[in-house]
């Protein structure tokens, strides 16, 4: 090899000088079309051998990584006390509400474990729901969503698993409203935006009467809760996509039983609804929410 090396230098020396290249400039032209010496081809075989090693070490890393965060997602799903299903469903809802909203509840959640109860918050997001599902690890609360989103093929799987409750946007919807009581009259959970949609930056919304009229109806618990930190988007589909500092604060159960015996009365409704959007305001004014990104009421 260092034979042939001398003799293909030699050559290209030559052949330099001919076409009026210097010395200088025939040496270093020759030098660098040299064939690679024998132990600059070991280096470089060894460089390429140790890229091999690493790149195989990260992957068995990154493969008992996964095993392990199988596992761990297959114990706690078979130690929840929802479904195995909506447990699924619920650890993965936290885990993308953690890492990519960076939600965080602050307090303890008040919803109690059994029993029918009706979550009121106020509406900042449509992202909403996802925050207070991953507040409440115990139970799943279901909700009144718009009827057309229940026909979008994958969400509407999910909304129905959830059991969801589809109603028109028009507020009329006597179907809805007789479904709801049935759920909430089954012993289960259901969370209700008491303003009716999402308020805009600095937009102060009326109450419903919807939450009042549930509660008196069915005698069920009423948590109030308070959700701040997130950001305004006019369209559905990009906040949940958008960076989010979401927090979600639950309050104590209210006492409505003053108002049981009127449960149709519409001025009745009227406090208890006005009731219920002052305590949340309330929770929103306790919070620590991350400043600028706030949008409770």
């Amino acid at each position: 090899m260092w034979v042939e090396s001398a003799c293909m230098s030699g050559f290209l020396i030559h052949h330099n000088l001919t076409v009026g290249l210097s010395w200088c400039e025939a040496l270093a032209l020759a030098d660098s079309l040299r064939p690679m010496p024998l132990h600059g081809a070991i280096c470089s075989a060894v460089r390429v051998g140790t890229g091999g090693t690493v790149c195989m070490w990260v992957l068995l890393l990154l493969g008992i990584v996964l095993v392990l965060t199988a596992g761990l997602l297959f114990g706690r799903v078979l130690t929840s006390p929802l479904r195995p299903t909506v447990a699924f469903w619920w650890h993965i809802t936290w885990f993308y509400c953690k890492v990519w909203f960076r939600f965080r509840r602050e307090g303890p959640c008040t919803v109690p474990s059994d029993g029918p109860v009706i979550i009121v918050a106020n509406h900042t997001s449509s992202i909403d729901p996802l925050l207070l599902i991953s507040g409440t690890p115990h139970r799943v609360p279901a909700f009144l969503i718009a009827k057309e989103y229940s026909a979008v093929p994958v969400f509407g799987g999910l909304t129905r698993m959830l059991e969801c409750i589809p109603v028109r946007r028009d507020g009329t919807d006597v179907a809805g409203t007789k479904a709801a009581l049935r759920h909430l009259k089954a012993g289960k959970a259901l969370g209700i935006f008491i303003e009716g949609r999402i308020a805009r930056p600095g937009e102060v919304l009326p109450p419903k009467d919807g939450a009042a009229l549930l509660a008196l109806r069915t005698r069920a618990v009423v948590v109030p809760a308070h959700i701040s930190g997130t950001v305004y988007d006019n369209h559905v589909g990009r906040s949940f996509f958008r960076r989010h500092r979401a927090r979600v604060r639950f309050g104590e159960p209210l006492d409505l039983d003053a108002w049981r015996s009127s449960q149709t009365d519409p001025s009745s409704l009227a406090e208890v609804s006005t009731l219920l959007l002052n305590r949340i305001r309330e929770l929103g004014r306790a919070g620590d929410a991350p400043k600028g990104l706030d949008r409770g009421s």
